[in-house]
This record gives structure tokens, sequence and C-alpha cells, in this order.
């Protein structure tokens, strides 16, 4: 018997398989930071960059902010990148539609927590389950942005990947950035660097803040002034420190730390230089602090205060060494050297001075008691409420001197759940306030106290809460303790106002620490002066501005004591408009500012103020807008004067800026409320960075978009504004710069774009004039339409512009609305009409909707139509695919009515499953109708499309009326989920007549399903285990192949392939020819076998409740001559019938089982021994698969314990998610260990394996020990499910086994114990020896 080799044909369906994206880009989100605006429903903002693009909610893979105004999402990507894509999955049920208007931002900037930086697109829509990529053109940044405008918004991003190459750092241009932009210019200095703690608490060890993993943290005990710090080996420039908060609900732990950078370990090196403090630092998070080049060895990190617990999860350091010092090799010597002689000296019994520590026997005794409090200005007051809780939430314990935080113990305050809830100790007397301090409760709704305001002074009118504010409480941690200072505020009462409706107020402990004032003058200041009263000393100083609008408008109006709100009265500033205008008054001198009153303009403009901020300092850094921030003005009424308290702020420069781009800034008075502080000329300027001023990111450089390359006209021209400036891409509002259009004045002016095809618009950006006369657009309406009729303003209306401010950009939603023409029309008598910019979102209507689909038969209800119904969902589910049935050349054509000549055809393929049923498929063009259509000649042949994706095939101006889309081949189905045409219509044609070219012409399949006649199967008498739905065992070897390819190709994969004389077990315990791992549907595949000999063929599926299914079996081989079937029945009667058949040794095991595994690393659970413990279970969480972690060329290795030659390799994939993470993979076999095993020969490199899916590699006894499976690459990620070896054992070098070799196999508790017992060559030896004596 030559040759058997046996043929199956499976009727069945295609399962659908997740392809990867553009494999040249690399998503470098999965390694940043996530952030987001806000948590609900357990979305946290980390679920947006875990690699999963799971769209169901509840699998836990999808972010979820609150309903709110304005919600955005950040990734920080830890450095500058070139941005080229971004994709963002949505989710998958009914609130998809929440994404619609989410706009993607991409820059260097934080301020308003990034959602200022370029915007890179506006997200129209996105349909559920749908992952959608956005060209966002090279854009550099380091943070990626969704922000979504709008009242009662909700954010929920199930996956968002930045495709980027990271920016060199010769080729960022620093000028461009903003000061708080961090550019990881060095490398991790800290890692695995030395670290200490004041102490440990739990697992929290100093060494896990520089180990590289955010997840594992630092935790010193409850403690008084705990600190952390690392020793770098030699002193450093450090540019930044970036630290990784704990995620749980003690992450405030870390507020009020203190940054520490030197070269002393006095006080442990927190006496070092401070670098910053951590005023707050939300949960989870990652924030960069910039240290400006600071020098020193050692960075430490100090938490001050009584009852403090310090936890940390990373601690990055960015630096350079410092120049002239030692290579770190002589670093290296020198800290050994050290290390020798600390131990030399402490083994001698001489007394050493003890190393200072940082806790004195003072500061132990001040943190002794946790509850105790000292005497306090309050303690001797009388307090009062609004309303009380009950017996226990009495006022005056928040003055009893405790601050006991569980509530139930009797020493916190209650009020009763109210509008404005307040607190108020009457102490008696006038005190100057120097500070207050609050202790929240422990036990519950610590949250309750957040937004309250401190007040001071000494009116009773609205209960007092009507007096200054000292400060606003953001929130206290729970049972913690926080004082806010006050800046000698004077006053008799002190209240706690906490602002809001159905409000509860609680209070374990206020503390209130001032002094008596006297009556005349006092000499107790910071600076020991006599300090008189205050007076507006603005009048004495210089002032300056950024600019000057026109002759009226010099910096010194606005302190020449006049308060006059008119314009023309040139008592008022004016900046020209400009990016982050300022105004600033230098006092000469040194003062303490009580307060600032600015007086706004009055006939016009008011808005002009908005946003300003107060800043006081002595820094003239940036022109003096780093210093600190006094207030920020959100708006002053027109004509009005309004004061802004500074509590006794200390500087010579007083500054009010207004950021932001393309910002007038007008002041009409500027009073300063302040003191002298005499001997004092100028301070050394000081930065401030928690204050510090960042400068507005400017562009003006509007994205791509249908306007941009349209044509552009209006009703008139005027100034030389002509129509095409407002689609040139430029946003500047300044109408001298030359990008703003301008009509005549006129009745009813207009200005219209032709987009030159029909767009679904999905909105309307307007942008318009910053320098003067912004209500010229009131009223304005934005229609879309195909109509020319009154110059197309008669179309529909998309909206009506009501106002937009001067150099805004505004965004109209339009909702998809259809139309060739977007006109802006401004109807009334004798109007202006001035636009600086107008951008048009939305995508090109195809010409295929407006024609007539067929096609060759219909499916499972997929008519031909559905696939121009513009829907691109590729979920079949959704009605919106054609469908063929299983034929021989399936076809689908569109009829455009009349003849174009076509640039491209568009297809979006199935994502559901089935990707190949579009494969192989030819697009052919043409004005014939000869065979359907399917004559005409070819644009493109259709390879493959990956599921759910789209395809664009340029046709090259190709002329014809009919687009078909044909599958050649028998048994084929054919599914189209959307075709989209662009093309123009050719004019004076109606019909041409048909044109054949015989060189393209479509033949047709020539579709046999006869089997050839030299199948021996045909021959035989089938049988099976059981008998469903009539398919009848004789029905696989009736020589008819035809699949009825309909449903469940999957039925047969793992099916065994046996051949044999023996029926024992019904001849399921022959030898194995195969294992069919799978088959496509109606497909027929030829498996070799070898010459296997046997009279029995079966073919066995091992698996719980399974049906088998067999469309055609043919076996060919040849008979076995009667001599040789003679000895073979003599043989059967000495041996068991399973053993009777050719070269019985050779029935070869999975030697694999016996061996000993081992991997590159290991992910989790993901243990090497999982892929030898015959199971082949492809889901990960069974416990049964390997899995190494992210790094490069990752490998997986079985040792067999002896040389084998190899026949093959039997690998089975991971099947519930990541299949794609096998391809690639490398087989090697060989006995070298060298570079672990990875370079000996390879047998078989591994493209794919379906998931779950098991595939055998032949091996043609390549003979080793040690089989290696190696993924080259970088960051890749290793699985296995199962590793099955078989072959035969190679020849020993020092001759054969003794045949004496016992094999017993051992199970205990689930493992596998093997043991092996070789003869005992040694003592033969021995014993020939005393022979031979």
């Amino acid at each position: 018997m030559k040759k058997v080799i046996i043929i199956l044909l499976g009727g069945v369906l295609a399962l659908g398989q997740c392809t990867s994206n553009d494999p040249t880009a690399e998503n470098v989100a999965l390694r940043g930071s996530a952030s987001q605006s806000s948590l609900d429903y357990g979305g946290l903002a980390q679920a947006a960059i875990d690699g999963n693009r799971e769209g169901n909610y509840d699998e836990g893979s999808c972010s979820h902010t609150e309903m709110e105004t304005n919600p955005w999402w950040r990734v920080d990507l830890l450095g500058v990148y070139r941005v080229s894509s971004i994709v963002i999955t949505n989710r998958g049920d009914s609130l998809s539609e929440r994404i619609n208007g989410a706009q993607i931002h991409i820059g260097n900037s934080l301020k308003n927590n990034g959602n200022d930086n370029p915007k890179c697109t506006v997200i129209s829509t996105i349909p559920p389950w749908e992952s959608i990529s956005f060209n966002c053109n090279g854009m550099v940044g380091r943070y990626v942005n969704v922000f979504l405008p709008g009242y009662s918004r909700i954010l929920t991003l199930c996956e968002v990947e930045v495709y980027a190459n990271p920016v060199p750092v010769e080729d960022i241009n620093f000028a461009s950035l903003a000061p708080t932009t961090t550019i990881p210019l060095t490398e991790n200095i800290s890692l695995g660097k030395t670290t200490s703690q004041s102490s440990t608490f739990y697992r929290g060890r100093a060494d896990n803040a520089v180990d590289g993993a955010h997840g594992t943290c630092i935790r010193t005990r409850d403690e008084a002034d705990p600190w952390w710090r690392v020793d770098l080996l030699r002193p450093h420039n450090i540019t930044a420190i970036t630290i990784t908060n704990r995620d749980d609900l003690i992450a405030e732990m870390i507020d009020g730390a203190e940054i520490h950078i030197g070269n002393s370990l006095e006080n442990n090196g927190n006496n070092n230089p401070l670098c910053t403090v951590i005023s707050s630092h939300p949960a989870w998070e990652t924030l960069t602090f910039q240290c400006h080049g600071m020098e020193g060895r050692y960075v430490s990190i100090y938490l001050p205060g009584c009852h403090k617990s310090l936890s940390l999860c990373e601690v990055e350091v960015n630096g350079m060494p410092v120049p002239g010092i030692e290579s770190p090799s002589g670093i290296d010597s020198f800290v050994r050297f050290w290390n020798m002689m600390s131990s030399s000296l402490k083994s001698e019994k001489t007394k050493e001075e003890p190393i200072p520590q940082h806790r004195d026997v003072q500061r132990v005794k001040q943190c002794s008691d946790k509850e105790s409090v000292d005497e306090n200005a309050a303690s001797f007051g009388r307090a009062t409420q609004s309303s009380q809780w009950d017996k226990f939430g009495d006022a005056d314990n928040a003055i009893d001197r405790k601050r006991q935080v569980k509530y139930l113990h009797g020493s916190c305050s209650h009020t009763k759940a109210e509008t404005d809830p307040w607190w108020r100790v009457d102490l008696l007397q006038s005190f100057n306030v120097t500070s207050v301090a609050v202790t929240n409760r422990a036990d519950c709704c610590s949250d309750r106290i957040n937004g309250a305001e401190i007040h001071i002074g000494n009116s009773l009118e609205n209960n007092g809460n009507d007096n200054p504010v000292c400060a606003v409480i953001p929130y206290i941690p729970a049972g913690q303790t926080r004082t806010y200072q006050c800046h000698e505020m004077e006053g008799r009462y002190v209240n706690i106002l906490l602002p809001g409706r159905e409000k509860y107020l609680t209070l374990c402990e206020v503390e209130v620490k001032g002094r008596i004032p006297q009556t005349e003058s006092y000499k107790e200041s910071a600076y020991n002066e006599t300090i008189t009263y205050s007076e507006n000393v603005a009048l004495q100083g210089e002032a300056s501005q950024s600019s000057q609008f026109d002759g009226l408008t010099y910096a010194r109006n606005a302190i020449d004591g006049n308060r006059d709100p008119s314009y023309d009265s040139g008592s008022c500033t004016h900046t020209k408009l400009q990016a982050d205008p300022w105004w600033r008054l230098d006092l000469q001198s040194i003062h303490r500012v009580t307060s600032v009153t600015i007086t706004n303009r009055g006939d016009c403009c008011p808005e002009r103020i908005n946003g300003a901020e107060i800043r006081i300092g002595n820094s003239m850094e940036n022109n003096g807008n780093n210093n600190p921030v006094c207030a920020v003005v959100s708006t002053i009424p027109a004509g009005q004067t309004i004061t802004y308290q500074c509590n006794g702020m200390v500087g010579r420069y007083i500054n009010i800026i207004r950021p932001g781009c393309f910002k007038f800034l007008t002041l009409c008075e500027v009073e300063v409320d302040a003191t002298h502080v005499p001997g004092q000329i100028l301070m050394n300027p000081g930065s401030f960075d928690g204050d510090k001023f960042r400068g507005s990111q400017c562009s003006v450089r509007a994205p791509d978009n249908a306007a941009s390359h349209g044509k552009a006209t209006q009703s008139s021209t005027g100034y030389g504004g002509g129509a095409q400036r407002a689609i040139d891409k430029n946003r500047n509002p300044v109408y001298n710069k030359g990008s703003c259009t301008h009509t005549q004045g006129e009745n009813d002016p207009w200005w219209r774009v032709d987009l030159l095809k029909t767009h679904r618009v999905t909105s309307v950006t307007i942008t318009n004039r910053g320098d003067c006369c912004e209500n010229r657009l009131n009223g304005a309406e934005i229609r879309i339409g195909n109509s020319l009729r009154n110059n197309g303003n008669e179309n529909p209306i998309c909206a009506v512009i009501s106002r937009i401010r001067e150099a805004d950009t505004i965004t109209f939603e339009c909702h998809d609305m259809e139309g060739r023409y977007i006109n802006v029309f401004l109807p009334g008598k004798y109007k202006y009409l001035t636009l600086c910019e107008v951008e048009v979102n939305g995508t090109a209507v195809s010409d295929a909707s407006h024609g007539n689909a067929t096609q060759s038969s219909t499916g499972y209800d997929g008519d031909a139509g559905k696939a121009i119904d513009n829907n691109r969902n590729p979920m079949y589910s959704a009605g919106s695919c054609a469908h063929t049935k299983l034929q021989a050349d399936p076809w689908w054509r569109l009829d455009l009515q009349s003849i174009h000549r076509v640039t491209s055809v568009t297809i979006t393929n199935r994502g559901d499953c089935c990707p190949e049923r579009i494969n192989g498929a030819e697009i052919r063009i043409g004005n014939s109708m000869e065979n359907n259509g399917n004559n005409n000649p070819v644009c493109a042949v259709v390879s493959t499309i990956p599921a759910g994706q789209t395809i664009t095939y340029q046709c090259n101006g190709m002329v014809g009326r009919y687009i078909n889309i044909i599958r050649p081949g028998c048994f084929k189905f054919l599914t189209l989920c959307e075709v989209e045409v662009d093309a123009t219509h050719v004019p004076d044609h109606l019909m041409m007549d048909p044109v054949i070219l015989d060189s393209d012409k479509f033949r047709g399949s020539q579709c046999s399903v006869r089997a050839p006649e030299n199948n021996v199967a045909l021959h035989g008498n089938a049988t099976q285990s059981s008998t469903s739905y009539d398919g009848d065992a004789g029905k696989a070897i009736d020589n008819n192949r035809n699949p009825e390819g309909d449903c469940c190709e999957d039925r047969l994969d793992g099916a065994e392939i046996r051949i044999g004389n023996s029926l024992r077990n019904n001849g399921n315990e022959n030898p194995v020819c195969t294992v069919i791992s799978h088959m496509q549907k109606a497909d027929t595949i030829t498996f070799e076998c070898h010459d296997m000999e046997g009279r029995y063929i079966n073919v066995f599926l091992p698996g719980k409740y399974k049906y088998l299914t067999l469309c055609e079996v043919e076996v060919n081989g040849t008979a076995v001559s009667d001599g040789k079937l003679k000895s073979l029945t003599s043989e059967s009667q000495s041996t068991s019938p399973s053993t009777a058949v050719k070269k019985p040794n050779l029935k070869l095991k999975n030697v694999a089982l016996r061996g000993k595994a081992t991997q590159s690393s290991v992910h989790g659970t993901g243990f090497a021994l999982n892929a030898i413990d015959g199971n082949r279970k492809g889901h990960y969480l069974s416990g049964s698969c390997t899995h190494t972690n992210a790094q490069a060329d990752p490998w997986w290795r079985v040792d067999l314990l002896r040389r084998y030659k190899v026949t093959s390799v039997t690998v089975t994939n991971r099947e519930d998610c990541c299949a794609e993470r096998i391809n690639g993979a490398e087989i090697r076999i060989g006995n070298s260990l060298k570079n672990n095993g990875n370079s000996n020969p390879v047998c078989a490199q591994i493209s794919s394996i379906p998931a779950g899916g098991t595939i055998t590699f032949q091996c043609e006894e390549m003979e080793g020990r040690y089989v290696n499976i190696f993924l080259p690459g970088t960051e890749k990620r290793l699985t296995l499910c199962e590793v099955e070896v078989h072959g035969t054992a190679a020849k020993s070098p020092r001759g054969q086994l003794s045949p004496s070799l016992v094999e017993r196999v051992v199970m205990r508790r689930g493992k596998l114990y093997f043991t092996v017992k070789m003869p005992d060559q040694g003592q033969k030896k021995r014993s020939k020896k005393r022979n031979q004596a």
C-alpha cells in the first residue's frame, strides 16, 4: 500500500476573526496614564487604554464619567509624540449616541485640563460596537483629550488607541511649548536605586516606589513627619520628578507632602532645598513636578504633621549627572569602599555621634496626643449653629478641645439637612485671626464638608455669613485636620457656611489662632516694623500694559483716581486683541495688600474683563504674570465696581492678566488697599509653580474639512474681504490679517460655499471677528441643501446664530442634514456680514445610494438594496448587509441609471463573522448586461478585507452604468455591508453600446460535485455512532461532494482521522493519521497519511455533546498483497487486535507530557507547565494556558529529557481573546541551550492559528532534546494553551538503552510525576573487571 489520502468535505459556516490595526504604527496609549473629569458606575479612566475593544460595558473595559457639564477624558503619553491617527471604540448598547459631538484635542498644555489644546477632529457619531479611526495628520503633543462639550453630558469610551511615533528631542520646538510642558528628556534615574523611609507599614517597602511598576506602593506607619528617600549614588541636575499616587479611598495621604533635593543627609535629607509642595494629587493619577535643574544626590518626599502616613506608588526622577564628577563605575567603587569602612567602624567599640534625626523630643511631645487640642481663641468662645441633628450634635462640641472624629463619641457638631447650613463661634471680642483649623468626621460622610466657606468679621447680618471669606474648604480627608491661613483678618465671629440645598454640616473641631488687635498701631509683624492703616497706594504707583489699543487708552488711566466707566472719557485702559493681555502696577516697594478694587467699562463690552486673574508678588518673570493669584474675576457688570480680598498678600507688583487667545483687556480704575512693608525695597524674585501662569497655545490653523476643498461666493465684497477667505483654514479673527470675509452694507447679505458634491453635514463651525463688530453675526442663519433658488438662501435651516463673542469659534450641530451648498444668510436691512472662518464637518454622500441594486440570489434576508443604504454597520444583525445564497459565481450589481465616470468603489465587509466571504471578488464596471453585467471590464480584485473594515479601490475614471461585484467559484457566498461609488455623471449619454472585452471576460465556474473514481472508499461499507436528520453514514461515500454548505463548519474542528485493523472501541483506538484543526465551509481538504496500513478508516470527534457531519470521505491507497495479509493475520492471533498493524512501535506518543517546561517570563498564572498538562482548553481563565509578560522576543521551551526524532509539533491557541499573538512564532528543535535554545534549527513558522484552534506542524524527524516556541519582536506576549510533541527516541550516543527501562506515571493532586528507571551500566562494568581479574 503506497499511499493513503483522506479527503473530507464539511458543509459549514465560517466564524469571524478579529483583525489588528495597521502594524506600521504603534499604539502608545497602552503605556500611558489616563484620567477623566469624574468617575461613575466603576468606569475607570484606565479602562479605555487596557488594550481591550470590548463594547459591552458590563465587561469592565469602558471608562464612564458622571453626568456633568463638559466631561473629558485624557491620556498622558509620558512623552511628546507625532500622532498619525486615533482609534476610538464606542460602547455597544443603546447609549452609543453619548459620544456624538465629542472633540479630540492633542497638545502639550494642561490648561483647562488639556481641553484647550489644538483640535484634531470632532466625532459626529460612532455606531454601537464599532471602532473608527480619525486621522490627526502628525499633530504633536503629549496629551490626548476626548472632550464632550455641553450640559448634562456623559462620556463613555471603551478603547482609545493612539498611533504615533516619538518626536526626537532635537526636533521638539521648545519655544512653542507651554511652561508646564514636561518633556522626559532623560531616563528614569531612580529605577533600582537605594531607598529608605521613616518606617514601613505592612508590605509597603521603600523600594516599591522605584521598581518601575505603578501597582506596588510604599507606605509608612502613622507617625509624625513621615518621609521617603532615594539615593541616586551621585549628584544630578534634577529636571523633573513624577509621582504616581495610589488609587483607593486614602489617596489623599500624599496631600501636603514636600519634595526636597540636595546632597545633605541632615534630618534624613528633609532639610535639603524644596522643589515643590504637593497640594493635591488625585487617586491613581501620575503628576510631574518641575525642579528646574536643582542639584542633589538625594530626593526626599517629606510629609510634615502629626499622625501622618505617607504612601507612594512610583517615583520617577529625570535628570543628568552633574559634570566633573567621576563616572558611575567610580561612584560604585566609592560606595563599596564606604560600605567597607562603615562595617569596620561598626566593629570597633568606639562611641560615635548619633545621626541627626528630624523628630526631636519637643516635636514628639507636640504630636503625642491625637485628640487633645491646645487652647485657642475658639475654646473660650460661644458656639451656635443653624440647627441640631440630635442630642450628640451640639454646636459647642466643635470647640471642646477634642479632635475625636467619631460622631457617637459626642464631640462633633451636626446640623439637620437644610439649605445653607452654618456654624458660628463668637470669640467675645475682635481678633486678628491668623488661621482656622478644621477637623473632619471619620466614621462616615467625610465629603459633607466639601465646599464649606470660612467667614470672619464683626457683622451678624445674615447670621454672620455675609462677613468676608477667609477660605473655601475643597475637601478634608476623613478624620484629618486641615489648617487655613487667614492672614490676620479681623473679626469677632468665625462662621463656617455650607452653601447648597439639602446639606448637612458636621464639624469635629474648629480651632482659631489669632491675637487681640491694638487700637491705633501695633508692632508684631513678620518684619517687626510699625504698620500704619492702609490706603489706595495705586495712586502713587507706575502702570504699564502689554499693548495699547489707541491714543486714549494709556495704562496710567486705570490709576488716575477716576472711576468713570465711559471709554470716551479717556479714563480707561484698553489693550489690542492679543494672546494673554495684561496690565501691571508697580508700587515701587513691597506692600501687604488687603484688597484690589476694579471698575469695569460701562458703555459696552463688559465681558472684556471676564476671567482676568489678579496676581501679586515680587517677581518680574513673565512680566510679573507668574506671581501668585489673589483672585479670578469671573465677571463685573457694566460700569460697576467690585472689591477682591487678598488677605495680606505681600508684593511690589499688581498684575491683571486675562489668559486666552485673541483677548482684549479693559480697566477703568484699579485701586489697591495696602500697607507699606518698611525695610524692604525688592525681595528676590520668587517662582511659585503652583500658581504659575502657563501661557496660551493660540493656534489659528483650522483642521481640514469639507469646506476647505469647496468654492465660496457672497452677495457682495467690501473692504477687500473676499468670500474665499472664510475657507482658507485660518481662524485668525483680526481683520487686517487678511483672513476674514466682508460684504458691503446691504439688505440680506449672504455667503455660500459649494462643496462640489452632496454631503451629509454633521456640524458647521464659525469663527467670529475679534477686533470689532462682534454683533454683526447676531441672527445669521446657517442653511444647507441642494437648491440654488434665491442663491441657496431658501434651503433648510441648520441653526440660527444668536451670538458669537469676539474672536470665538462656535460649532453648530446639523444632525446629518444633506446638501451641496452651505449658506450663511443674515436677514435685515443694511447689514454687514463678516466671517473669519467657516468649517463644515461631514461626509460625501455616495453616488451609489441613488442607484438600484440587485443580486444573483438572496439568503438570510440580505436584500441587495441593503448595501447602498448609506449605513456601514458591519454587524449582520443590524440589517444593513446584502447576502446571497450558497451558489456558483454569486454576484451583486448596481445600476447607476446613467453613465458615470467612476473614480473609486468603497466596500465595507461584514464584521461579526465570515469576513472571507468577500475574498477573491471582482469589481467590474461597464455598460454591458451580458452575463448579468459580469463580463464588463475589471476595476479591481478584492483579495481580502478584514472583518468590519472598509477599503477603497481606485478605478481611475472607468466609464459605465453598471457596477458589478462577482465572486467566482463553486459553492460561494457573497456578503456586502456597504458599497459606495465615487463617480461623476457623463452628460449627453443615456446608454452606450454594450462593450465586451474578451481579456476581462468572466467565464463562469465549472462546478462538478463528482468525486474521482480511484476513491477506494466507494467500495466500502460505512457506519457511524448514530444517525440524525436522515444523515445516513453511506452518504459520505456516495461519490457526491455537494456540500449544501449552509451552517456549522466548526463541528469538524478537533476531529481525528484514525487508520488501522482493530475494531477495539469501534476502531477509535487505531493510530492517528491527523487531527482536523479547522475546515472552511464547503471546502475539500486532503490529509497525507504516509502509507499507514489498515482496513478501517475512522473519523472520530472527541468531546461532550458533539455532532459529526461529513459530506464526502475519499480514501486514496492500494490494497495490501494476500501474502502480507496472511502474515498480518498470523501475527494478530498472538497479539491483541489493536497491535495487529505494521510497525506497531511507530504509534507516536506525545513525549512533551513527560518533559519539563520553562519560559522567558510569567504573567499572572500563565505558568510554562500549563502547555504540557494534556489539556487543550483554550480559555485562559481555565488555568491551562501559558502567558509571558510583554517583552522583546518572548519564548517557551520544553526539555524532553533526552533526544528525540520529532515528527510533528501540535499547538493549541487561546480562544477567549488575542489569537493573533501567536502569529509569527517559530518552532525550533535541537540540542543546544545557546540563547535559551532559540538558536536551534527552525521546524516551522506559525503564520496564524484560529482562536481556540489546534494545528499540527510536520518536522520531518528533526533531532533534538529541546523544543522551543520563539516569538521575535518588541513588546510581544506569548500564550500557548497546549504543545504536543510527537516523535521517537533517538539512538543514545552511548548505545541503545536496556530493554529493562521502566516508566511509571503517577497522578497526585492533579499533577503528573514521571519516574524513569535507567539500567545500572556502572555496575555491569565493575563486574566485568572482576571477571578479568
